[in-house]
């Protein structure tokens, strides 16, 4: 499997599926233990930071006019470092002039939650919960196995992961832009539910694949590939290096077809009618939407362009 896609995959799944891994909870340890993930910042000392930092364009933006309107394509990523949590002037335009905020997850909306169960059930041999008991323990975490799945295992591990480098969900552009929608009344629409996304993250076909996965997972994690990669691929976010995301949807194209179909083009494909009913309703929208969903053959600017939008590149500047 490779790294660099597991990673970029993993690291999706854990903004989505925080909310559901309940059997792993931060023990309870000083917070200002070195050896620790650093929690994200209290939520008044969070608002008081973001206030006064400055605000920085970072990602990727099109302009999409049809009919007399223009919309907007915003490419984000999920998790965010602190420092670029304040959306720039150029993104916070395109916002203020929309009718509407369309997000893949509407994070104000209740979602359903499907509690289906794999049809394999997987095991962790002896070694392998010796191996994710010590990563837990490294990570301050508190490892209940009765309660987590084999499956959703390395979920927290991989949450920590990102802790580390700083990156949360609540400091994404897709949490921010949702916070200033809310607070000054502009609706938010969602182009997909939760069910829709987990059902992205198909499990294995087999306990040999679960066991490579796992492999995989924590030999990233233990020799500090994983955080290495975090930080390139966030770090290209907040430079808009454009090629680098293009690079990682062609890599993750050639690996793993089949994953790709279902994470972006099918994906794809049913947000970008969306967008286009919401268009055609006579509304201005501003689409926040993962980075490499504006990527590869089915690229939602190219998928616009095709509906007979015209779709320009708004470069950004700080």
């Amino acid at each position: 499997m490779n790294l660099f896609f597991n990673i970029q995959l993993r690291t999706r799944a854990v903004g989505l599926l925080a909310c559901i891994v309940s059997g792993a909870t931060l023990a309870q340890m000083a917070s200002s233990s070195e050896t620790c993930p650093p929690p994200p910042m209290q939520l008044e000392q969070q608002m008081a930071y973001i206030t006064n930092a400055p605000a920085r364009n970072a990602g990727f933006l099109w302009r999409v006019e049809k009919d007399g309107r223009t919309s907007w394509l915003y490419g984000t990523m999920h998790l965010n470092h602190i420092d670029y949590a304040k959306p720039g002037a150029q993104i916070m335009l395109g916002l203020r002039s929309s009718d509407v905020l369309a997000l893949e997850i509407n994070p104000y909306e209740l979602q359903q939650q499907s509690h289906t169960k794999p049809a394999i059930d997987f095991k962790l041999s002896d070694a392998q919960l010796e191996r994710v008991s010590k990563a837990y323990a490294r990570e301050c975490l508190a490892l209940d196995v009765t309660a987590v799945s084999a499956v959703s295992v390395t979920l927290p591990l991989l949450r920590t992961q990102a802790q580390r480098q700083g990156l949360f969900w609540g400091y994404s552009p897709d949490a921010r832009l949702a916070q200033i929608a809310r607070r000054t009344g502009k609706p938010i629409v969602q182009l997909e539910t939760f069910e829709q996304q987990m059902a992205v993250l198909a499990p294995p076909k087999s306990q040999a694949e679960f066991d490579e996965a796992f492999q995989v997972t924590l030999n990233a994690i233990e020799s500090g590939s994983m955080q290495s990669e975090l930080s390139h691929v966030n770090q290209a976010w907040r430079q808009s290096d454009w090629q680098t995301f293009v690079k990682l949807e062609q890599e993750m194209t050639s690996s793993q077809p089949e994953f790709t179909q279902r994470l972006l083009d099918e994906r794809n494909i049913q947000m970008a009618q969306k967008i286009d009913v919401l268009h055609r309703e006579g509304k201005k929208v501003f689409v926040a939407v993962g980075a490499l969903h504006m990527a590869g053959k089915t690229a939602l600017p190219k998928l616009m362009q095709d509906m007979g939008y015209v779709v320009s590149v708004v470069p950004l500047r700080n």
